[in-house]
């Protein structure tokens, strides 16, 4: 199986992204928060604990329930997109 860095593919634009999973094939536009999580943990390889502090930190923002829900919820869509 390929590396997770090497499985994705990533082309982003000011309304949002297209992600391509070289694994499987699949390709999936997606909004511009979870292209900085899919960034951020497959292909810069950050530990999905770190991700919303690292996030936060990165976009600027307080990491409040509000983003750290959608980070998280980001972080469920990108796995379900690796699961056969």
């Amino acid at each position: 199986m390929l590396d997770a860095r090497a499985a994705w593919h990533l082309r982003t634009w000011d309304e949002g992204a297209i992600a391509w999973n070289a694994v499987n094939g699949d390709t999936h536009a997606m909004d511009l928060l979870t292209a900085e999580v899919l960034t951020a943990s497959r292909l810069q390889g950050l530990a999905d604990a770190t991700l919303p502090e690292y996030l936060a930190r990165h976009l600027g923002l307080p990491l409040d329930e509000t983003l750290q829900h959608a980070i998280l919820g980001a972080l469920d869509r990108i796995r379900q997109l690796e699961a056969p």
